[in-house]
């Protein structure tokens, strides 16, 4: 039996030619064409993080031009938040393959070696810690 495709594996994205070719706005206010943003609040303040991140992950997904992105993207922007944005696995390696500067630190490192600033040690987490983890975004000590 032949595997089934899924179509976010042939989904097409939107590249661009250089990150210096984004040069969309990096304060301010961004209203998205319903082409790209069909929702009700299409409004982003560039000066809230999470509005950011949203505008961000929002003209990655949904850019059907390189012109989409140039207008609405900014290039030192979209590296500061680039660690921080929910994108689906696909774009996420597209992006990550084609410009090195995104990539996380962690992906050019020895896997074998403990990650910079870290003590190398494992530690188990009770069901305790784990909630204050959750809670407080810090492991106990």
């Amino acid at each position: 039996m032949e595997a089934r495709q899924r179509y976010a594996d042939r989904r097409p994205y939107v590249m661009p030619a250089s990150l210096a070719k984004l040069t969309g706005p990096a304060s301010g206010h961004v209203t998205l064409p319903t082409a790209l943003d069909w929702s009700q609040q299409r409004r982003y303040d560039l000066g809230v993080g999470k509005d950011r991140r949203r505008l961000y992950e929002t003209v990655i997904r949904e850019a059907c031009e390189s012109a989409d992105l140039r207008r609405f993207l900014n290039a030192g922007l979209l590296q500061r938040l680039w660690p921080h944005l929910w994108l689906p696995i696909r774009p996420r390696t597209l992006w990550e393959g084609t410009f090195r500067e995104l990539r996380s630190p962690a992906v050019s490192r020895d896997p074998t070696q403990p990650a910079p600033g870290s003590s190398g040690v494992m530690t188990m987490l009770t069901s305790a810690d784990a909630a204050c983890v959750v809670r407080s975004g810090r492991c106990p000590s």
